[in-house]
C-alpha cells in the first residue's frame, strides 16, 4: 500500500503489552496519517523498548511533513480475553498509551473517524523502529509432538494395567 499525506504526529498512540521479537517488553507506535483523499489511517511505525519505568515515556516524534508511506494493511492486535471495558480518560496526554484498543477506543481518542485497519510500516521507510510482525518464539511443531507422544505413551501405560489387572483377575478369586 502507497498513501500520500502527513502524519499527525500531536495524537500518536503507544500500544502497551507489545514485546519485541526477543520478547522484551516495549510498545508498539501508530501514529494517525491523514492522507491526501482526507482519510485517517494508522501507521504502525514499529516497537520501541520499555524505559526504566511505565511513567517515562519513549520520545517518539515525528516531522508533520508531507510524504508518502509504504506498507502493508494489517488488523489491529487483539487481547485473546477482554475481561471486561477499561473507562476512556478524554483528558489523558499524548502519546496515549493503550492496550489492546478496538477499533472505535481509537476513533474516541482520536475524535475522528479512523480507517479500521493498521498500516505496518515497510522496514526501508524512515521514522520508523524496530519493525517485526510480530512475537516469534524458538518452539515450533515438535514441541506438540512431544507432547503428543506424552499422552500417547500414559494411553499405552493404562491399557497395559487394565489387561494385566483383568488377566489376574480370575486367579484373585477363591
Amino acid at each position: 500500500m502507497n498513501v500520500r499525506g502527513h502524519y499527525d504526529a500531536t495524537h500518536q498512540i503507544l500500544l502497551d503489552n507489545m514485546p519485541s521479537g526477543q520478547g522484551q517488553p516495549g510498545y508498539r507506535v501508530l501514529t494517525p496519517f491523514e492522507s491526501d483523499s482526507g482519510e485517517l489511517l494508522l501507521v504502525d511505525r514499529g516497537w520501541v523498548p520499555l524505559g526504566m519505568s511505565r511513567a517515562v515515556l519513549p520520545q517518539i516524534g515525528v516531522e508533520s511533513n508531507a510524504r508518502t508511506v509504504v506498507g502493508r494493511v494489517d488488523e489491529l492486535p487483539q487481547a485473546g480475553i477482554r475481561l471486561g471495558e477499561r473507562p476512556g480518560n478524554a483528558a489523558a496526554s499524548w502519546p496515549r498509551v493503550m492496550s489492546f484498543p478496538r477499533h472505535e477506543d481509537i476513533e474516541q481518542a482520536l475524535g475522528k473517524t479512523v480507517v479500521p485497519r493498521r498500516v505496518l510500516l515497510d522496514p526501508e521507510q524512515p521514522d520508523g523502529y524496530q519493525r517485526t510482525a510480530g512475537l516469534h518464539l524458538d518452539f515450533g511443531p515438535s514441541r506438540h509432538i512431544a507432547y503428543a507422544v506424552q499422552w500417547f505413551a500414559l494411553a499405552v501405560l493404562v491399557i497395559a494395567m487394565l489387561v494385566v489387572v483383568v488377566l489376574k483377575a480370575p486367579q484373585l478369586r477363591p
